[in-house]
This record gives C-alpha cells, sequence and structure tokens, in this order.
C-alpha cells in the first residue's frame, strides 16, 4: 500500500477558497491547508509570499518549497504575515533561516502570532520590515550596501 504524499505546493492551485477569505494578486496561485493558506508570485526582483491563518508544525513542508524556490531564482522573498493567527517555531525557523539566502523582509503589520514567538526567542529585530508591498519591492530591487 502506497503512503499518502503531500501535494506539491508549487504543482497547481488549490481549487478550495482560502478560509480567511485571502484573494490572491492577480491570479496569483493560492494553496490551502489545513488551517492555513498561501499565495505567491513573483514580481519585479522578488519572491513575495502570502502566510494566511494557523502556520503550525504541519505547514512547514507546504512553505519551504517556496523559500527553496525563491533560493534557486536569487530572488529576495517578501512575506506578508497580517494575517497569520498562529505561528510554530519550526516556521518561524524557515523564516529565519531565508535571511542570508535568498534574503527575506517582513511586510507590516506583524501580527502578534509572530511577535509573541519572535518576542520570546529574542528574533523580533531580525527581519528588515516594510511598510506595504510598493516600499518593499522598491527595496528589493535595489543593490545590497556595501560593507564598511
Amino acid at each position: 500500500m502506497d503512503l499518502p504524499v503531500a501535494p506539491d505546493p508549487l504543482d497547481a492551485p488549490s481549487p478550495l477558497p482560502c478560509a480567511h477569505g485571502h484573494d490572491p494578486y492577480d491570479g496569483a496561485a493560492r494553496e490551502r491547508f489545513g488551517q492555513a493558506c498561501v499565495s505567491y508570485f513573483d514580481r519585479g526582483e522578488a519572491h513575495v509570499v502570502i502566510l494566511r491563518g494557523e502556520l503550525d508544525w504541519r505547514t512547514d513542508h507546504f512553505i519551504q518549497p517556496l523559500i527553496d524556490q525563491a533560493r534557486l531564482s536569487g530572488r529576495p522573498l517578501v512575506v506578508d504575515l497580517s494575517a497569520v493567527t498562529h505561528l510554530h517555531i519550526d516556521v518561524l525557523a524557515q523564516l529565519l533561516a531565508a535571511r542570508t539566502h535568498p534574503g527575506i523582509s517582513l511586510l507590516t503589520p506583524l501580527p502578534p502570532a509572530f511577535l509573541r514567538i519572535a518576542g520570546a526567542t529574542g528574533t523580533t529585530a531580525a527581519f528588515t520590515l516594510h511598510p506595504d508591498l510598493v516600499h518593499a519591492l522598491d527595496w528589493s530591487a535595489l543593490p545590497p550596501l556595501p560593507t564598511p
């Protein structure tokens, strides 16, 4: 008997609507898993990921392929967590690991679920923050600052 295989979130969008009323930008791909949903698209020089709902330990294998895709493309990640209601430490670890390559920035406002776990782990200041997607995309197109 073959074991069930988790669907690849990069294969095809889910036909199920997001339970959080999440409408993707410009027909971007959308996936739903458990009590969470994600949409993702490339815009300019960035890979944009919008996460919603409960990001528990079961969702990390859906999020990692999105980070890997950004890493392979060389594009930095811009992540919107504003409607995340629960964030597991494993998901935070994935976001932290993306800081150096491909690079990551978060859109504000940051949800209480993120602030709680990032505050408890001392990692709140580890991310670049942007007030909106337009600002983040302008930032992502800039060359990196030289190190002193």
